[in-house]
């Protein structure tokens, strides 16, 4: 009798621990606590507002009812009432061309599960999936641990990286990974963008958009800090979410 082993998709992922996940150890072998360690390390690297945390947490109490059906089997891809209050979110505050209904709204327990999920659907393993610099940290480990997809960050000048420019880097990378005989699947942006805190102008999404459809990929437009946009200076590009775009199948096919 041999030992059981654990699947090749889990032994890969075990071989490589996240640089986030290092980071999330460190800092928390050396948090800051007011009290009881004023020198410790404050995590800047995170989407948590702390000024917030005492009024979420009298909003959260005060909803805490529980009825029967929620101890019961709910639908897999989130209750129709939730649903549907995010649906009307996303209908107040997203001004989308056609209204947003329940049937859209798929819900996970964050958006670490998102990504996975979203990188298992639509790349087989090894497919690439071009992500423009800086980005978020996490997003090499959601989209290979599992899915096995390979995040594959597109290089260019800081200063290049909200401007059209910045195409010919992908055209460039996507050549070089058809030249090694591999697959491009998958183009993921971030806008309002997570680190550099700022939403891609209209004329750079088209760009991206028709890069994606010359190279038959999906595009994944990650909108989470839409509503987190607060300078409203003439010099800031302000947020417009996708969904208002009435000419968006210009650029690319939406059903594709």
């Amino acid at each position: 009798m041999h030992a059981l082993e654990l699947s090749t998709g889990a032994l890969a992922a075990l071989k490589k621990e996240p640089i986030i996940a290092k980071a999330f150890s460190w800092i928390g072998q050396n948090g800051y606590s007011k009290d009881t360690n004023p020198q410790g390390i404050i995590n800047a690297g995170i989407a948590a507002n702390k000024t917030i945390t005492p009024l979420l947490v009298d909003k959260l109490n005060s909803l805490a009812k529980v009825i029967d059906s929620d101890l019961e089997y709910n639908s897999p891809q989130g209750g129709p009432e939730l649903r549907g209050e995010i649906a009307s979110m996303f209908n107040r505050h997203f001004n989308p061309v056609a209204p947003v209904i329940p049937d859209d709204i798929v819900v996970t327990n964050g958006c670490t599960t998102a990504i996975e999920m979203l990188a298992f659907a639509t790349c087989e393993p090894g497919d690439r999936i071009l992500i423009p610099t800086p980005c978020y940290a996490a997003l090499d480990s959601d989209m290979s641990a599992r899915p096995q997809a390979r995040a594959t960050m597109v290089e260019m000048p800081l200063e290049e990286t909200m401007c059209v420019s910045q195409i010919t880097y992908f055209e460039r990378a996507i050549a070089e990974i058809e030249a090694r005989d591999e697959r491009a699947k998958m183009l993921f942006l971030m806008s309002p963008h997570n680190p550099l805190g700022v939403s891609y102008p209209k004329p750079v999404l088209r760009a991206f958009f028709e890069f994606a459809s010359r190279h038959n990929l999906f595009v994944v437009v990650d909108e989470i800090y839409a509503l987190s946009v607060f300078d409203r200076s003439d010099n800031v590009t302000p947020f417009e979410s996708v969904l208002s775009w009435p000419d968006l199948d210009a650029y690319i096919d939406p059903s594709a």
